[in-house]
């Protein structure tokens, strides 16, 4: 987002006309201290939001420029520099400010400095969140946009900040996970896969032949073969153990799809189709009870 710089800019041109008629007026002492107060604080905050705007536009248009060059690890490295960039200025605009009303910057600064010990031990856990910040940037386990599980919460992220990462959950809540936290944790993001697995255990009851358990692990394989949104090469079924209810069958199947819509969809005409030929295949045979079924999420 390119913010306009017309309103720091009419802002800059007020104090400057406000200080220039001032001159035609006579003030009394304790009249000229206010208004020198007010012009200078009126005049520093409206350079410094100039200044931040222009700023911010530059690292936005650079953002947008890598991007478009497919320079994803460099672009996602700018929000979180141009956010310290304009901490970094608004520190600067304070100091100067403070010197132009009379203050010893010096001292202030020797404060700074003396405080800056317990500072940075109070601040110790922002600064491990805004390190960690830094590193999802630069190593780029997640983006805007992504969706996956992030310590333990399923949802999309909608903002890598320099405190935390946002993630809106399925029920469209905000989650607010600490950068230090989500740096450390595994993360497990489904923006990069190029399938989606479709998993799912049926148990064949005790009492069907072996023959009609068979006939019903070949028709299932050729249903996978023939269907074109089906993985043929790495799909399978197999009797993979014996449970209470029965002789179980697992199907390891992927989507040919990184769309979670879709994804539904062919899982749904593949499990009508498995549901077809079990019903044929046992029929008179006690047929089949769904024991398990489970699939990764990928949407809120």
């Amino acid at each position: 987002y390119i913010m306009p710089a017309s309103k720091p800019l009419s802002f800059l041109i007020t104090a400057i006309l406000f200080k220039a008629f001032q001159g035609l007026f006579t003030f009394g002492g304790d009249m000229l201290h206010i208004l020198k107060y007010f012009n200078v604080l009126f005049t520093v905050l409206s350079i410094t939001w100039l200044i931040i705007t222009i700023v911010k536009n530059f690292f936005e248009i650079t953002r947008q420029k890598l991007v478009k060059q497919s320079k994803v690890a460099a672009a996602a490295m700018l929000p979180i520099i141009s956010k310290i960039t304009v901490i970094l200025i608004i520190v600067l605009a304070a100091l100067f400010a403070l010197k132009n009303l009379g203050f010893d910057i010096g001292a202030i600064i020797a404060a700074f400095g003396i405080g800056g010990v317990g500072v940075a031990l109070a601040s110790q856990k922002n600064i491990e969140n805004l390190f960690g910040g830094i590193m999802l940037s630069v190593d780029q386990p997640i983006r805007v946009g992504d969706v996956g599980k992030f310590n333990n919460i399923i949802g999309t992220v909608i903002d890598v900040g320099m405190r935390s990462t946002k993630v809106q959950t399925a029920d469209r809540t905000i989650v607010a996970i600490p950068n230090a936290v989500l740096s450390a944790e595994t993360i497990e993001t489904y923006a990069y896969r190029d399938k989606i697995l479709i998993n799912h255990k049926i148990d064949i009851r005790y009492g069907t032949y072996s023959t009609k358990i068979q006939n019903t692990l070949k028709k299932i394989r050729e249903a996978m073969i023939q269907d074109p949104k089906i993985d043929n090469k790495e799909s399978r079924i197999n009797a993979s153990a014996f449970t209470a209810n029965g002789i179980t069958l697992e199907i390891f199947a992927y989507a040919l799809t990184t769309d979670y819509n879709e994804y539904l969809r062919i899982q749904e005409e593949f499990i009508m189709k498995v549901n077809d030929i079990i019903l044929k295949e046992t029929k008179g045979y006690g047929g089949a009870t769904l024991s398990c079924c489970c699939s990764a999420p990928s949407k809120q």
